[in-house]
């Protein structure tokens, strides 16, 4: 525009006929140039509303992908609060461990399984049939699920894998899928054990002082040996637990135990007399294993047990004991020979009453 005027400015100072003809080819080039430019510039505006419609168009694809995103987002967000909830559903019905190696694609679930050298733990409570017939449903419910709880938590405290629970019994093993050598495994299931004994006493009070009135004890047998460790069952429904007859052994240990009292076996004391006290007792028979098994009641931590001179003497006009502590030391050999003689006294005094 700014050129146009311009032409038409000179064109009008100067009237002579070169000046027009120049003036005239001067327009004549400015109106060319400005026919292509706005030919030019049809064409762009035609291409740009192109390019918009293609725009708007990826736009509104592009917000629907991305409402598509979010729902998908919210939706997988979803599962994955629902796949936790359910997962933590499940590992209230299996050990930790398993849970653990199951879920972090450890193990396969499927039917196998393997031999290994386990310790093998069963409890149960004495006197808890009379309780169910004492108590309402409700009152039993809660002492039961209370004491299964806190049971619970110290087979964990220690390490173990809980198998099962029976009713009221207990059935825990050490060294499997984890284990810490034959005599640390061993060494647990007992420290376990006198923890869930220490426990049963301060479950007995907090019982007396809400009004149950029956005195429950917990008995427990331990037994090491080899057993078959596995899932067992069928594709749609498997168990993950332990075969043969060392478990049968530790649950017939735990059903001869008196109240209150850890009954091991021989292999199980092995591994474990140098960590806490043991008295011999009856040897037990159990199907399946050919020779009576050696048990040993599990007195307490060598710390925890009372003082004693070096020279300890009773006598009166029935017997005599004496025995000089200092010689007797640990020495494996005069130690067991001395608690046998003293089982051999119970014996008869017991079988001559």
């Amino acid at each position: 525009i700014e050129e146009a005027e311009a032409i038409l400015e000179s064109s009008q100072k100067d009237s002579s006929p070169d000046a027009e003809y120049v003036g005239t080819e001067r327009r004549k080039k400015w109106l060319k140039d400005d026919f292509s430019l706005r030919t030019e510039y049809s064409s762009l505006l035609k291409h740009y509303k192109k390019m918009s419609k293609k725009l708007n168009r990826m736009v509104k694809l592009t917000d629907m992908h991305q409402n598509e995103m979010n729902a998908l987002n919210q939706e997988l967000e979803h599962e994955k609060d629902h796949f936790q909830k359910v997962s933590e559903q499940i590992s209230n019905y299996i050990s930790p461990q398993i849970y653990d190696m199951v879920f972090k694609g450890e193990k396969d679930v499927k039917l196998e399984n393997s031999r290994k050298k386990l310790t093998i733990f069963f409890s149960d409570v004495a006197g808890f049939t009379a309780l169910t017939e004492q108590l309402d449903p409700e009152t039993m419910t809660s002492v039961l699920n209370h004491y299964l709880e806190e049971m619970s938590d110290i087979v964990l405290k220690h390490g173990g894998t809980l198998d099962k629970f029976i009713g009221d019994a207990i059935m825990v093993f050490f060294g499997d899928p984890v284990s810490h050598g034959d005599q640390s495994d061993a060494v647990a299931a007992v420290n376990m054990a006198l923890d869930m004994r220490a426990k049963m006493n301060e479950l007995r009070e907090e019982w007396a002082r809400d009004g149950v009135g029956v005195q429950l004890q917990i008995r427990m047998g331990i037994n090491t040996g080899f057993c078959t460790v596995g899932n067992f069952g069928s594709k749609k429904r498997m168990d993950y637990t332990i075969l043969g007859s060392q478990v049968n052994l530790a649950s017939r240990m735990e059903s001869v135990a008196n109240e209150g009292e850890i009954l091991i076996s021989e292999d199980t004391y092995n591994l474990v007399k140098s960590d806490v006290c043991c008295f011999p007792k009856v040897p037990v028979s159990v199907k399946g294993i050919a020779q009576p098994v050696q048990t040993y009641q599990v007195m307490d931590y060598y710390n925890n047990l009372p003082d004693v001179t070096d020279l300890f003497k009773v006598s009166s006009e029935a017997f005599s004991v004496t025995a000089n502590f200092t010689k007797i030391g640990r020495n494996d050999l005069e130690k067991t020979h001395l608690l046998s003689v003293l089982q051999q006294m119970i014996n008869l005094v017991e079988y001559r009453k």
